[in-house]
């Protein structure tokens, strides 16, 4: 999913927050999918970014669920690519972000 599509409120970050050690800074969050009719997903992650990389990567775990994903679990990896405009962009210099989520979710 392209962050940049977060202000249509499909999805939203919830919280986050940012360590940083040797160059490198781990990225903590939440993000809220909203499938509507009372059917939200709601999963916890971490990121690894090194500076000015184009990509990140890192883990997500489900965290809450309602309607259809009341009790969901699972977890999983993911990979963002910075983007700038249309272009791939990187950590420095970057308007969004491309994330892909992947892995196992079960109720």
């Amino acid at each position: 999913m392209d962050s940049r599509s977060e202000r249509g409120g499909a999805f939203r970050t919830i919280n986050g927050g940012a360590s940083q050690s040797h160059g490198a800074q781990v990225f903590n969050g939440s993000k809220k999918f909203d499938c509507g009719a009372g059917n939200t997903l709601t999963l916890a992650f971490r990121v690894n970014v090194s500076e000015c990389d184009p990509t990140n990567s890192g883990v997500w775990q489900v965290t809450r669920g309602t309607g259809i994903f009341a009790g969901a679990r699972g977890s999983g990896k993911l990979a963002g690519t910075y983007m700038l405009g249309n272009r791939r962009g990187n950590f420095c210099e970057a308007d969004g972000l491309l994330d892909r989520y992947t892995g196992e979710l079960r109720r």
